[in-house]
Parts: structure tokens; C-alpha cells; sequence
């Protein structure tokens, strides 16, 4: 697990309030598209005041993945909220939990770095007949396809069969 960037907007929007600081970890930061990963961010007050942030945090990437979550208080003056997607593509990406504030509470946000990777293509090759008589025709059939559940784009390209060692 990861924490990265923690952006504490403090009481900048409003003078009278509290400043909050935002925490975000992903479960992982490295993985194959299509796996579930879990994000929680945790929202504390950077007072002693005891006071425990309320309201909710939205979960965003740069692609569209979007929510809002409630917090849900875990401890004397901070409070959870966890979000599961197995929506993050191929690449890059980067998750933002944004604390909207409360009357009491100034807004702040945190984010994460993603990395995607996409599952290796299977190919499939076949020739019939199997086996082949000398001199005979053959035909051969190359199949290559995402695998199940992939997020991938579609194969494209050409494949090349050669005669011989070369």
C-alpha cells in the first residue's frame, strides 16, 4: 500500500474553518487492468479539537470513474471512506479522493499514481490435417485474442509463418 501526495487545503475557503488533511491508499498501485482495486481515504482534523470530519468523499480518475462515498468516522477526529472499482484501463491513471467539507471542516484532497498493464494476447495455431502427409496441403489457422475479462484494445498486426528454421 501506497500514500502519496497529501494536499491540505486547510481553512484558504473559509477563515472560520478547521483545516482538514486527506490521506489516500490505494490497495495496489500496479496491476493488470480489470482487478478490483480498493481505494480509502481517510480525512482527519488538524486540530486537537476532537471534532470528527462528516460528510463525503469523491472518488475520481482522469478516464471517468467517479463516486461519492460518506464517511464514515474510524477514530477520534478522522473518518473513512473506501471506494472498489475494477474500471481503471490500460495505463497511467490517477485517482483523486476529494473531501467536500462541512460546516465545521475545510475542504482538502489527495491522489494516488496508477499503473494498468493489460494481460499478454493468447495465440492459438493450428494445421490441418495434423499430421500431414509429405507433399500434402495444409492449412493453418493463427488465432489472437484478449483474454477473458481484458480491458485490452483488440489485436491488430500480421503474423508471419515461415517455411524452415528461418
Amino acid at each position: 500500500n501506497s500514500v502519496t501526495e497529501l494536499l491540505n487545503l486547510g481553512s484558504q475557503t473559509n477563515p472560520n474553518l478547521v483545516a482538514s488533511s486527506t490521506n489516500l491508499v490505494a490497495s495496489s498501485q500496479s496491476f493488470v487492468a480489470g482487478t478490483s482495486i480498493t481505494f480509502t481515504a481517510t480525512v482527519r482534523s488538524a486540530s486537537s479539537s476532537g471534532s470528527t470530519p462528516s460528510g463525503s468523499v469523491r472518488f475520481a480518475d482522469q478516464t471517468g470513474v467517479a463516486t461519492t462515498v460518506p464517511l464514515v468516522p474510524s477514530s477520534n477526529s478522522s473518518a473513512t471512506a473506501t471506494f472498489t472499482t475494477n474500471m481503471i484501463g490500460i495505463g497511467a491513471d490517477t485517482m483523486s479522493a476529494t473531501y467536500s467539507g462541512d460546516g465545521t471542516f475545510a475542504p482538502s484532497s489527495a491522489t494516488v499514481s496508477l499503473t494498468a498493464t493489460g494481460l499478454p494476447d493468447t495465440i492459438t495455431f493450428t494445421v490441418t490435417p495434423n499430421p500431414a502427409s509429405l507433399n500434402s496441403a495444409v492449412t493453418f489457422n493463427v488465432t489472437v485474442a484478449n483474454p477473458v475479462g481484458s480491458l485490452a484494445a483488440v489485436p491488430t498486426g500480421y503474423i508471419e509463418i515461415r517455411d524452415g528454421s528461418t
